[in-house]
């Protein structure tokens, strides 16, 4: 749960500063999408969530989400 907090942090962030951009809503409901899916060990879904909110939000602390997915999956080179 620690590698997705950062995110979530970023994209709150982002949302106060950009509050009627729709890209950012739809990022943080990708997000929170990735957040469930990491969860419950679904680190294919979640890497493809956060990947989703990363082109919405282009929040740079999504990229730790993503690698931590990686390193799950044991694609370390990747991650």
């Amino acid at each position: 749960m620690r590698a997705v907090v950062a995110g979530l942090m970023v994209l709150a962030a982002a949302s106060s500063a950009h509050a009627a951009g729709e890209n950012i809503e739809e990022a943080k409901k990708h997000f929170c999408l990735g957040v469930d899916a990491y969860d419950q060990g679904k680190y294919e879904a979640a890497l493809q969530e956060f990947q989703e909110a990363h082109a919405l939000s282009h929040s740079a602390a999504l990229y730790f989400n993503m690698a931590a997915c990686e390193e799950h999956m044991d694609h370390f080179q990747a991650a």
